[in-house]
């Protein structure tokens, strides 16, 4: 009969995406994540299906990378977890101590994957494209014949005194070791006999996971979307796995060792059951599974042979590339594919059109295409071979523009959506809330509408779901609110709904977020998001319609939402604040073109005054929130802009561009006003210009924005906007 594999629990406690998981045994698992910590879990007695934090391992400077287990030995009598970190380091804790017994040194870049020994050893790669090997705290041997990062280490054999182990990277092979190791008291000996076995190639790509499936054969998974068998004794390929349609970051063997697991970037985990077999059929090798569900042998697929096809897998056709797009910080990376035949600017076309992308992209797309598919003589290939983080590095990209293509980022005129919902996420979650709570929605009103509400709803059916969800939203828990509150913030891109929002309920909404005593996070976040997506209705009500009051309403917001950033209200430090960062650098990158609107301005400024302060406001923002973060970087070092959201970062460059520009054509006048902001920062007195104290002021402000025009470690479309914000104070 079929395996069933369900659901049984979330384990939530991260702050940052979790990188690694390991379970110790049947009760116990330990993860980690970019938020600078590993957590052990441990099964609650009382309700076997959940598992508590029982221990944060702390004492990590940067984000934990990767976790491992070492059972009892010699060195550790009762077992050990091992952490990989991104400053360089490898961590060991037992499970009864938060910080590390021992912290293991060597490495010259971050460390990506762990491995362990029955007998006590401990094997680490890393990005500086080494593999070590530690005993009792020392390494004892080191591996430099990779050529890029090492994404991942496993043991496969230890018998007679000697190692067998193997290592895979982005250099696209994989590499046999045998060491035989020096004697037991020699604690700090070197190996006295090391060296590499063989190099196992074939895949097309980087080699991101390894498992030992026994003494004679091991698996492989890779970018190239394959996972591959190989024969260790021989170094034959013995059978090649397709499904995934993109890269397999991950595999793991079940402990019958009849299980394959793998999971990868299409968003699948995916079961391989059963023992293998290959057979030669017609002069080709064929691998053949066992099925437990259909009781018989199913071919998998073709023995790696002559053919090998460097073709990609996107939605069952096959592509020349696959490219990994990040438009939006608030949705993960989307595919676009290309086939060399195809005219690369209609590609490009139809990829705005199907994720209704601003028009202005099209040259951007087109140029990314043209040289990531090798269409212009360039030196540079689509992705470095090199240490690269899927997660945030080079191997997905973030719309940037050619370091040759030289455009202007401010004044910037286009407003900035945040518009992207889970809406079936938002639903389950709110058809279990509306079980529970009085009083409730109607079923059929979220079934046929909430559930299926998108941008190109029609505006009498998103003002009913507005008109009912504000009619509940007094009555519901300030800390059940928030799947109506992401309703609302989705419903404002509609004028009707807008204007009800501001007009029936806007109070009741301050009070349960910006307002609210204990000022709860992820309320504020989500009114600050429904903030950026009310100003272009909210603008059209008062030039259309002569409605002020919304206007108004924003504008006194704006003011108490500046005053709370700056007084350290919002969670603004660490991996679980971008989200915020994000989120308030859009409201006001989108207030300050309301602000550079001369029309807008001149129409309104003489019944909402306020309005010909908004740029100003907007500058003052922007300007000491970037300050913040090169105030932190020049004390703590330049990882501590890793906190920073490098989307934030932009926008809050385009706003302060935008303001600067938009409030004064002179230079004069805009240095001073960053030399009054900064004075006003550092509740000094506001310096004279020609001064020394001005002259000072003024160093220190232009130091700030000096620095974001120079950090390599930036997007280059940051560094461009910064050297641009420069001229136009020089």
């Amino acid at each position: 009969m079929e395996i069933p594999f369900k659901y049984r629990t979330s384990l939530i406690k991260h702050r940052g995406d979790v990188r690694g998981v390991k379970a110790l045994d049947n009760d116990k698992i330990v993860s980690c994540s970019r938020d600078n910590y590993a957590i052990l879990w441990t099964q609650n007695v009382e309700d076997p299906l959940t598992f508590d934090a029982e221990t944060n391992f702390a004492g990590h400077s940067n984000y934990v990378s990767c976790v491992e287990y070492l059972k009892p030995s010699e060195y550790y009598p009762e077992g050990a977890i091992i952490t990989g970190c991104n400053d360089n380091t490898i961590r060991i804790y037992t499970e009864t101590s938060n910080l590390p017994v021992s912290v293991l040194k060597g490495h010259q870049d971050s460390i990506s994957c762990l491995s362990t020994s029955p007998n006590g050893l401990i094997i680490s790669g890393s990005w500086d494209c080494t593999v070590k090997v530690w005993r009792n705290s020392n390494a004892i041997a080191s591996f430099t014949a990779h050529q890029s990062a090492v994404w991942s280490v496993k043991f496969i054999e230890f018998e007679n005194g000697s190692l067998l182990l193997a290592s895979g990277s982005a250099d696209k092979t994989i590499k046999l070791w045998r060491i035989t190791l020096p004697k037991e008291d020699d604690l700090t000996g070197s190996v006295s006999n090391a060296s590499l076995v063989r190099t196992l190639q074939g895949h097309t790509d980087c080699v991101r996971s390894l498992v030992t499936y026994d003494r004679e054969r091991l698996i492989s998974a890779s970018n190239d979307g394959s996972l591959r068998v190989w024969n260790v004794n021989t170094g034959a390929c013995i059978a090649q796995f397709l499904g995934h349609s993109n890269y397999v970051y991950s595999m793991a063997l079940s402990l019958d060792r009849n299980l394959l697991a793998s999971s990868g970037e299409d968003g699948t985990a995916r079961i391989w059951p059963g023992q293998l077999l290959v057979i030669k059929e017609e002069g080709k090798a064929f691998c053949y599974q066992w099925s437990m569900s259909e009781n018989n042998w199913a071919k998998v697929g073709e023995v790696v042979g002559s053919q090998g096809s460097k073709k990609k897998m996107y939605q069952g056709k096959e592509y020349d590339f696959v490219f990994d797009v990040d438009f939006d910080p608030n949705r993960p990376a989307v595919k676009l594919p290309f086939n060399r035949n195809q005219d690369p600017w209609v590609v490009a076309q139809d990829f705005i059109l199907k994720y209704d992308l601003p028009q202005d992209y099209l040259e951007t797309i087109f140029q990314y295409i043209q040289k990531n598919a090798g269409l212009e003589k360039t030196s540079h290939s689509f992705r470095s071979a090199g240490p690269s983080d899927p997660y945030t590095g080079d191997s997905r990209y973030l719309m940037d523009t050619d370091a040759s293509w030289s455009r202007s980022y401010f004044p910037a005129t286009t407003l900035v959506p945040m518009d992207n919902v889970n809406m079936a996420a938002l639903t389950t979650k709110l058809k279990t809330l509306n079980e529970q709570l009085t009083p409730k929605l109607d079923k059929d009103l979220i079934d046929n509408q909430i559930a299926k509400l998108n941008r190109k709803s029609v505006e009498s059916d998103v003002e009913k779901i507005t008109s009912a969800v504000l009619s509940i939203f007094p009555s519901w828990p300030i800390e059940h609110q928030l799947p109506l509150l992401d309703i609302l913030r989705f419903t404002v891109l509609w004028k009707s709904s807008c204007q009800l929002v501001f007009l029936t309920c806007w109070p009741t909404i301050l009070q349960s977020s910006l307002k609210c005593g204990e000022l709860p996070q992820k309320n504020c976040l989500l009114v600050l998001r429904l903030l950026c997506n009310s100003i272009e209705n909210v603008k059209k009500l008062a030039l259309e319609q002569g409605e002020l009051q919304p206007l108004k309403q924003i504008f006194e917001s704006t003011h108490d939402v500046l005053e709370m950033a700056l007084r350290g209200c919002f969670q603004l430090d660490k991996a679980d604040s971008k989200m915020m960062q994000v989120a308030l650098a859009t409201l006001f990158h989108n207030l300050v073109v309301l602000g550079s609107d001369t029309d807008t301005v001149k129409t309104l400024s003489h019944k909402v005054p306020s309005l010909r302060a908004l740029s100003g406001l907007c500058v003052r923002f922007s300007f000491l929130q970037l300050r913040a973060v090169y105030l932190d970087a020049s004390k703590n070092g330049i990882e501590a802009i890793a906190y920073a959201h490098p989307e934030a970062i932009f926008r809050n460059l385009v706003t302060l561009g935008t303001g600067l520009t938009t409030i004064s054509q002179d230079k004069m006048d805009r240095v001073s006003l960053l030399t009054d902001l900064l004075a006003a920062s550092d509740k000094i007195q506001t310096p004279e210009p020609g001064s020394n104290l001005f002259a000072s002021q003024w160093e220190q402000a232009r130091n700030s924005i000096a620095f974001w025009a120079s950090n390599e470690s930036l997007l280059a479309k940051s560094r461009e906007c910064a050297s641009a914000i420069l001229k136009a104070l020089d």
